[in-house]
Order: C-alpha cells, then sequence, then structure tokens
C-alpha cells in the first residue's frame, strides 16, 4: 500500500521542539514528522505502519512502536483535545487528530494579515477624501444616495453576527472564535440553520463520552463534521460500545447525499420541459440536455435525463 502525500509542503511550527513529542526517542520523532509531510488536506495519511516505516527510512518495528505513541494518551501535550492522543485509526490510514487547530492557526494569521491591509486601505481612503473635500467640498448628494444600502448591508451583517453569536453560545465558546466566525461566513444560510440544529445531538455525543472538537475544527468546510448524523452517532455510543467513527466514509456518505440531491434537482428540471411534448420531439431535447448537463454526475450508473425521460414515460 502506497502513502498519499499532500501537495504542496507542510509547515512546521517552531512550538515543536517545545512540544513533549521532542522527548520522545529520535525515531519516534522521526516518524511524527513523516507523518506531518504525508498528511492532505484533511489530516488524512494513507498508509500501514511498514509504508510509514519505509518512507520514514526506520526500522517496522520502530514505526509500529510510534504509532502506539501516538495513538495513547498524553498528559504532557498542550493540545487538550482527545486526551492527547495525536493520531486515530481510519480506513486505510490514520487522522491527525490537531489537524485543524494549526489550519486555524494559520486561517487567524491570514486573517490578521488582511485585517493590517483593510486599515492600511481605509486610512489612505480617509486621506484622499479629506484631500478630495478641500479641492472640490462635500457632496451631499452622493451621501444621501449611499445610504439605503449602506443600511442595508448593515442590517444583514448584524443579522449573520447574531447568528453565529448564538451558535457561538450554543457550543459552550470552546475554541478559538476568530476562526470560527470566518468558517461561519463562509456558510449559506441554510447550512447555518443546519448546523445550528446539529449543535445539540453532537452536545449529547459529547456528554456520552466522544472527545469535544474546537467549534472551528468542527465549522471547518474541508471536514463538515457538524453534517455527520450525530443522532445515529448517540444511538450507536449510548448502546454502551464506542462507535468507530470513519471519518473517510462518512466525508463519503455526505458528498453522495450531495450527488443525490443535485441528481435528483436535474431530473425534475428536465422532467419539466419533456413534459407535454410529443415522443418523437423528445430525444432531440434529450440531446441538448446531455451537453447542458454533463456535469451531473450519474446516479447508479444512470444519466439524468435518462431517468427523466423514465418518470415521463410513467406519467411521474
Amino acid at each position: 500500500m502506497e502513502g498519499r502525500a499532500m501537495s504542496g509542503f507542510t509547515k512546521l511550527v517552531p512550538e515543536i521542539i517545545q512540544s513533549s513529542i521532542w522527548n520522545e526517542p529520535s525515531d519516534v520523532r522521526i516518524v511524527w514528522i513523516t507523518l506531518l509531510a504525508m498528511k492532505d488536506e484533511n489530516g488524512y495519511v494513507q498508509g500501514d505502519a511498514r509504508t510509514i516505516a519505509r518512507l520514514a527510512n526506520v526500522p517496522t518495528e520502530s514505526a509500529e512502536e510510534a504509532l502506539r505513541v501516538f495513538q495513547a494518551p498524553d498528559e504532557g501535550s498542550k493540545t487538550p483535545d482527545n486526551d492527547g492522543r495525536r493520531i486515530m485509526r481510519s480506513s486505510g490510514g490514520w487522522i491527525v487528530l490537531n489537524h485543524d487547530i494549526y489550519r486555524a492557526h494559520d486561517d487567524i494569521k491570514r486573517e490578521q494579515t488582511r485585517e493590517r491591509v483593510r486599515k492600511h486601505r481605509a486610512k489612505a481612503k480617509e486621506r484622499d477624501d479629506v484631500t478630495q473635500c478641500n479641492v472640490t467640498g462635500a457632496l451631499p448628494s452622493a451621501s444621501v444616495s449611499a445610504s439605503p444600502s449602506v443600511s442595508v448591508s448593515s442590517k444583514k451583517g448584524d443579522a449573520r453576527g447574531e447568528q453565529f453569536e448564538q451558535a457561538w453560545s450554543a457550543f459552550g465558546k470552546y475554541g478559538v472564535k476568530k476562526a470560527a466566525k470566518g468558517y461561519w461566513g463562509a456558510y449559506t444560510p441554510d447550512d447555518q440553520a443546519k448546523i445550528l440544529a446539529a449543535i445539540p445531538p453532537y452536545l449529547d455525543c459529547v456528554a456520552a463520552g466522544r472527545s469535544k472538537s474546537q467549534f472551528e475544527g468542527w465549522l471547518n468546510p474541508r471536514n463538515r463534521k457538524w453534517d455527520m448524523d450525530w443522532t445515529l452517532a448517540l444511538a450507536d455510543l449510548t448502546k454502551g460500545e464506542a462507535p468507530q467513527v470513519d471519518v473517510v466514509e462518512q466525508r463519503k456518505i455526505a458528498k453522495e447525499k450531495r450527488d443525490a440531491a443535485a441528481f435528483d434537482k436535474v431530473v425534475q428540471e428536465i422532467v419539466k420541459q419533456l413534459d407535454g411534448t410529443r415522443p418523437e420531439d423528445r430525444d432531440e431535447l434529450i440531446d441538448l440536455f446531455k451537453d447542458k448537463y454533463a456535469d451531473v454526475p450519474y446516479l447508479k450508473g444512470i444519466a439524468p435525463w435518462e431517468e427523466a425521460h423514465r418518470r415521463v414515460q410513467r406519467g411521474k
């Protein structure tokens, strides 16, 4: 089994040499850095102990020991999530558990840079406006015409801010608020409503023994942890057995649901256009649909125009 490397590069933070991992033997440290280099954008590392040992250039026994260390609780870890555990098993490989924390750290740095640039531009614009006013004087009509749009934009921003504060409080204000707010703003209002609805069953899972993620990691669009079926996860937890959550499989299921919804929407659109047409005219229309909806994924090997044609023939 070959490992899958992340494209680009993996940035090492200087805190790594101050972490408890640096107290481990050299082979363990080498394997840890190898995992960081191998993980993809979702923190997933593909490969078994032999694959990782080959890429880290250490004996297989050393790689197996390192993987055991990374899965064990670590009281000296500076990351409280998951009792200090660094990885968990996943289908065909491993998940680096603190991946989202460092992603959020990078997002915060980028947000701080954007804020500095915004302030610089605002100051520059203010200087330009003052200069313009000195030359031409104030323009009342421009101020009056701009005020309605500013008011509408402000109201929308206030509503979204209130919804985020509601979600942040419901989640227990746990995590990096600024990073979480950035991820929140990337979602549509419909998704934000789903996130709010997913918080109570997720917290019930936490109360039943599941490790709690920080809010920014839970919201991260790359993972969409909020989109999992937490009601089903709670049912598994309350059976008395810890659920074996396969993160990769959960993402696959969520994608299949989104693809199925998109497929059905396209089918309904085609049915509306085919319905009422003569059978001899449908072939020409279907040829047009093939070009228009070429990017829509098939469902169980069936094209959307084929399914639409079947429904029209059945009178549905």
